[in-house]
């Protein structure tokens, strides 16, 4: 299992799907803010910055995956996430 993890976070596929992903919450995010007039709460301005975040670690982690920037990536990314779960 490790292994296939370690090889995963080696390619840029993951990385960009985390991204993608993460680009696509923000957009979707956005669209309801200023599309269809919702005012987001306290607790969804948080969320939303723990999604850059992720989505920063994934693009750093997408440039460069096979060189050790890519730990660094991991870091943000789990700060990221442990920081938007921790609001929740």
């Amino acid at each position: 299992m490790l292994r296939f993890l370690n090889q995963c976070s080696q390619g840029r596929g993951a990385w960009l799907l985390m991204a993608f992903t993460a680009l696509a919450l923000e957009l979707t995010a956005l669209w309801f803010q200023h599309v269809m007039l919702l005012k987001p709460c306290v607790l969804c301005i948080y969320e939303r910055c723990a999604l850059f975040g992720v989505l920063g670690a994934a693009l750093i982690g997408a440039i460069a995956p096979k060189t050790p920037l890519r730990y660094v990536a991991m870091v943000i990314w789990l700060y990221s996430a442990f920081r938007g779960v921790q609001l929740t």
